[in-house]
């Protein structure tokens, strides 16, 4: 876990099969905004391979038409709390 431009914490280190995955947490005055995204594979398909195995991410679209990165905002910071941990934990059991 690191920091990124002082607003964004970035998650990385989790990988599923050869791809390797990462989640940027951007903070500013309107809430959160989560994208988790496939940071070596473009053309990596996240919706299909994880929406189903992840009921974390419903409400997740795409970010700008990209495949490999889905993008949630959270404006109610509760709302993001109760998201955070249990996503971690779940993709931590998918990370082998």
């Amino acid at each position: 876990m690191w920091i990124y431009e002082k607003r964004c914490v970035v998650f990385e280190g989790f990988s599923y099969k050869d791809t390797q995955l990462k989640i940027d947490i951007w903070v500013n005055q309107n809430g959160y905004e989560v994208h988790f995204w496939a940071s070596n594979n473009d053309s990596f398909d996240m919706g299909s391979v994880f929406k189903p195995l992840l009921p974390q991410l419903e409400g997740f679209d795409l970010n700008n038409g990209h495949i490999n990165n889905l993008k949630k905002e959270f404006q109610d910071k509760a709302a993001f709390l109760l998201f955070l941990q249990p996503f971690l934990l779940a993709l931590q059991k998918l990370d082998r």
